[in-house]
């Protein structure tokens, strides 16, 4: 979970205050915010904040240049020997696609024409059961326990691969505003389980869903302030999505019952956005190689959760943040050709 348990680069340990989604108090828990940024920093990078970069300059020579941005309402060119787009699985797809130009009239890096394809969320329902004592569900840090003994696949459940089991917090104002608005509970009934609060557990579903091409962000009729059209993202579960989130509420009952809870209600939700610009070898099936290096334009990476092939059924973050650092590695040992433009066009030439 990326949580200190002793003193680190000047960051104290966790003191299990439990409100790790509010933001952390002590800074004990990870984030590039307090960890990666201020060291950049130090080491003399540059961050243009409140800023909207609206398209990816293209050369002559079909390598990208830059990008241009809007700050304060005024637009502004900032040129570039190499750009990396980091910028999430609906919103890097989008900025490629709203890119095109004469060079390349599909968006950016779209030869395979599967940039927004095959995005995939973890299925993510909340298991809610009631308990004779107080569990208290504020405390401690939001995930507790992980199970992964249903991550394989086991054909005799009938469906492909698996889910992890999170012993997972929550805290008030989220579990009143899940259960109302997912799971449809107001009024009376809302109010006596709030009233309970502190004697209900849940246990969450982190589960696999396959990739589907249906699964996409394509660009809207509709849009924005800056004039750029809207993503407009399609996802409908498959058969196995839903053969799988039954078998795991089913199961997280039944450990709650074992456990001495009497199940309550199930909060159907998502989590952790994969895909849209998927990762491999071969130039027509993926968008980016091993090293997020886009296939089409040879100074143009791509270097997010969008990269992902398929979604497994566990948190992705380390394993974002690992790509990123192998990402970083692969430009510094190959800085002199990416920084070099004759270099690039042979690369480009021979692609």
């Amino acid at each position: 979970m990326a949580i200190l348990s002793a003193p680190f680069a000047g960051r104290p340990p966790c003191i299990n205050r439990g409100f790790c989604n509010q933001g952390c108090l002590p800074n004990a828990k990870f984030s590039t915010l307090i960890q990666h940024i201020p060291e950049a920093l130090r080491y003399g990078a540059e961050i243009l904040s409140d800023s909207m970069v609206t398209r990816i300059l293209v050369g002559k020579d079909g390598c990208v240049e830059g990008v241009e941005f809007v700050h304060d309402g005024k637009t502004y060119e900032q040129k570039a020997k190499l750009v990396i787009v980091s910028t999430f699985v609906i919103e890097t797809p989008r900025l490629l696609l709203n890119s095109a130009c004469g060079k390349y009239p599909d968006g950016l890096a779209n030869s395979s024409g599967l940039v927004g394809k095959y995005i995939m969320p973890h299925s993510g329902h909340d298991v809610y059961a009631k308990f004779d004592q107080e569990i208290r569900l504020y405390k401690g840090t939001p995930v507790m326990a992980v199970s992964q003994d249903f991550y394989e696949t086991d054909p005799k459940r009938g469906f492909a691969r698996g889910y992890s089991l999170n012993a997972h917090g929550s805290r008030p104002v989220e579990m009143a505003a899940d259960a109302a608005a997912k799971a449809g509970i107001w009024g009376k009934e809302l109010r006596d389980i709030m009233l309970e609060y502190n004697y209900y557990a849940r246990i969450t579903v982190v589960g696999e869903v396959l990739p589907d091409i249906n699964n996409c962000v394509t660009l809207s009729d509709e849009k924005d302030e800056y004039g750029l059209p809207r993503a407009l993202v399609s996802f409908s579960y498959g058969d196995n999505d839903r053969r799988l989130i039954a078998h795991g509420i089913a199961k997280c009952n039944e450990i709650l019952n074992a456990a001495g809870g009497t199940p309550a209600f199930v909060v159907p939700d998502t989590a952790h956005l994969l895909g849209g610009c998927r990762m491999g070898k071969d130039p027509n099936t993926s968008v980016v190689n091993e090293f997020c290096r886009s296939h089409d334009i040879p100074n143009l990476f791509i270097c997010d959760a969008s990269v992902f092939v398929t979604s497994g059924g566990a948190n992705p973050t380390e394993t974002i943040m690992a790509i990123a650092s192998r990402t970083a590695d692969y430009i510094i040992s190959h800085r002199d050709e990416l920084f070099s433009r004759d270099k690039l066009m042979l690369k480009a030439v021979h692609h």
